[in-house]
């Protein structure tokens, strides 16, 4: 499933990116079968992707060539991830058909990024989806997981810059 950027992009405002990042559900000889695909021209280590397995975080995968890159993230067995692969929607993406978190589950997993690094970009990509989206998101789920993710403070933050910046452009 598509998330980060490419996700708040589709259902917000165009954020200009060089790389994807891509939550998967995979077991160690998936990986190694992902690993053995990516091996000539890309850089990826067998050696991380089994780390992030074991750890449930990410790893990366260059493509040598064009310079993109692909983070990988571990799915982590939490009811929020799995209510988003179950609310996941089938776009065209890059050319490709792909599924990408849906904007209700993009906002509080921006979100819960941003809560440690109080990432900018983050939250001017959930500010962006606010603002695009508007009135067509479902509030009460919205405020359910922000509240669970305990990021409630943030979504209201993001919110109040959207109206604000909804009245003066």
């Amino acid at each position: 499933m598509i998330v980060g950027s490419h996700a708040s992009s589709r259902h917000g405002e165009v954020c200009s990116t060089r790389d994807i990042d891509i939550v998967i559900d995979a077991e160690e000889a998936q990986l190694r079968g992902l690993a053995e695909a990516f091996r000539e021209g890309s850089c990826v280590s067998l050696q991380a992707d089994l780390d992030a397995l074991k750890h449930r975080s990410m790893f990366e995968a260059i493509d040598l060539g064009t310079g993109w890159k692909c983070d990988l993230i571990l799915f982590k067995d939490r009811p929020h991830e799995k209510g988003a692969f179950s609310r996941r929607e089938q776009a065209c993406v890059l050319g490709i058909e792909a599924f990408v978190q849906s904007p209700e589950d993009t906002i509080p997993s921006k979100l819960e990024w941003s809560k440690p690094s109080g990432s900018e970009l983050q939250m001017r990509g959930v500010v962006g989806i606010l603002r695009v989206q508007g009135s067509q998101l479902d509030r009460r789920y919205l405020d359910h997981w922000a509240e669970v993710l305990r990021v409630d403070y943030l979504q209201d933050q993001a919110r109040r810059e959207a109206i604000w910046n909804a009245n003066h452009h």
